[in-house]
């Protein structure tokens, strides 16, 4: 079987199988499909951006009867898995064991039935096909067990929480794994949409006990949710941002920066930096009154009083225009140091 590639440009690509096969074009690392070939059926993952890639033979298919199936949304952004002929149902060219071509559909993008029963990321989860009901989460019930893809989670009182947390009466579970030390009745995320969650005796960040934070007093700070803080401290993630003021603390944009009222830290470090004057521009920029950051790493030819940036990165000053990974692209003035060429405009 031949096939062939091209890039489209730097994180978008198209793959082009022999006759038959399905197109996709993807932002991702893997592009899938099956494909045909002297009647014989294949299933292809393709690395993206590179020429080699795993292909294998789908034993037994039928290549007359073979239709791609979709579960649309960014599931099939990549190619699809699945596919059914008039005798099986296949993904990622394996047989689903006991699947019904006929009647096989997708409930949403985790869950797909037959007539007989209901199937998750692994195969069959339970024959309970009329009581199957889609729980908030990614979660699913058959009224009896409760599921996460192809973990299925026992005990009363199941209750569906923000990002991946749920719970029975006796139980905490992070994407369906058991929270060790959780107290049931008492857990709860501290904000919507968040991975921050509290019981009476811990505060936790993901699968994470935050030890020290103070669970009477845990808020999430404004920002892009790694970081919280309570009346004992500021926490980046579980890690405690020692010598933060919680008081005066606030995250800057939707950066790993927070600022007090002397002291600058990115997540967890402390910075040396002017507090009063630091500005954070966003993809990897930064600059106070003595210097401008790259990564936070000193950019020694740049000039911070006349330093801008865009949170794309594009950056400059009076003297240079400056690439995205910080390197000295070209002169703006002729009379600017070093051997750098001018910019064309």
């Amino acid at each position: 079987m031949k096939a062939t590639f091209a890039a489209i440009w730097a994180c978008q690509a198209i793959f082009l199988p022999s006759a038959g096969a399905q197109v996709a074009i993807v932002d991702c690392s893997y592009i899938t499909g099956y494909s045909i070939a002297a009647g014989e059926v294949f299933y292809f993952a393709q690395p993206a951006m590179r020429p080699n890639g795993f292909v294998s033979k789908v034993v037994g298919a039928n290549s007359k009867t073979l239709t791609v199936l979709n579960r649309g949304g960014h599931f099939d952004v990549c190619g699809p898995e699945y596919a059914r002929d008039d005798v099986h149902v296949y993904k990622r060219g394996e047989v689903i064991k006991g699947a019904d071509p006929a009647s096989f559909v997708f409930i949403n993008h985790y869950y797909a039935k037959d007539n007989h029963a209901v199937y998750g990321e692994h195969g069959l989860l339970t024959d309970r096909v009329d009581t199957f009901r889609v729980l908030p989460s990614g979660y699913a019930t058959d009224g009896v067990r409760h599921y996460l893809g192809a973990i299925a989670i026992e005990g009363d009182g199941f209750v569906a929480l923000d990002w991946g947390y749920s719970k029975t009466n006796d139980r905490v579970f992070i994407r369906g794994v058991p929270l060790e030390g959780a107290h049931a009745p008492t857990f709860t995320p501290i904000a919507q949409s968040s991975v921050w969650a509290k019981d009476q005796n811990r505060v936790y960040y993901m699968d994470r006990h935050v030890v020290g934070a103070n669970p009477k007093t845990i808020e999430l700070m404004s920002g892009n949710g790694m970081f919280a803080r309570d009346d004992r401290g500021v926490y980046f993630g579980e890690k405690h941002v020692v010598g933060a003021n919680p008081a005066a603390a606030r995250v800057l944009g939707n950066s790993n920066y927070v600022v007090d009222d002397n002291s600058v830290f990115a997540g967890t470090q402390q910075l040396s930096r002017d507090v009063t004057t630091f500005k954070n521009y966003g993809f990897a920029w930064s600059k106070d009154r003595t210097a401008v950051y790259f990564q936070d790493v000193v950019v020694p030819e740049a000039e911070p009083s006349s330093f801008d940036a865009t949170f794309l990165g594009r950056a400059g000053d009076v003297n240079f225009r400056f690439h995205t990974h910080g390197k000295i692209e070209c002169k703006r003035r002729a009379e600017a140091p070093g051997h750098a060429k001018p910019c064309s405009r």
